[in-house]
């Protein structure tokens, strides 16, 4: 017997009272003798009490910025708080899965393995799917906005510089630099993000 199927779907069965008594009791157990519109009621109940959030971040190829604020909000374990995030020129694969300065900060921060495996590109569904997008430049949000068309119901820009590319990352001097500015990006990153979530707080 599935459940949430009613009794009447049922043909009616030779029972003695024992039996009756038996099957009732088993009957609420699983839930079997509410109406359906209880049953959609309490399902409304359940689905706003575990309402989660999702907040999606967007840069350009979704190996530094934002893949460093995915990780770091997800880091939190917040209940209620989910993330995700893809880049405008993510499919150019300029960096592959993740930039070597992203991976090391993450690292020495420990929420390296709070970072998802892939960059993902921007595209109008996946933006769509979230409560709050986060563009950490002016020419993210354009592109979402003009571009794919699509406008969020509730986004914000950050205006976060981005580290250079990884292809002069074997220049030991150069290397050290970029770790450094990086470094700072994650932490003008971090700040962001703990302040979007005192601001979601309020709403």
């Amino acid at each position: 017997m599935q459940q949430g199927l009613a009794p009447k779907c049922y043909p009616r069965l030779a029972m003695t009272s024992k039996d009756k008594k038996v099957v009732k009791k088993l009957r609420r157990k699983r839930h079997l003798l509410l109406p359906d519109f209880f049953t959609k009621f309490a399902s409304l109940l359940i689905s706003a009490y575990y309402f989660i959030m999702h907040i999606h971040f967007v840069c350009s190829g979704n190996t530094n910025r934002s893949r460093m604020a995915e990780a770091y909000l997800k880091s939190k374990k917040l209940p209620g708080i989910s993330a995700s995030s893809s880049g405008i020129n993510a499919d150019k694969d300029r960096n592959g899965s993740l930039s070597k300065y992203a991976e090391y900060i993450l690292a020495e921060e420990g929420i390296g393995q709070f970072a998802s495996r892939h960059w993902v590109q921007t595209t109008k569904a996946i933006v769509a799917k979230a409560d709050v997008v986060v563009f950490m430049k002016k020419i993210h949000c354009n592109y979402v906005l003009k571009k794919l068309g699509y406008t969020p119901p509730r986004y914000e820009v950050w205006n976060i510089e981005d580290v250079a590319s990884d292809f002069w990352h074997w220049l030991i001097p150069l290397r050290k630099k970029k770790i450094i500015k990086d470094t700072k990006i994650f932490y003008e990153i971090t700040d962001h993000v703990d302040a979007l979530l005192k601001k979601l707080k309020k709403v």
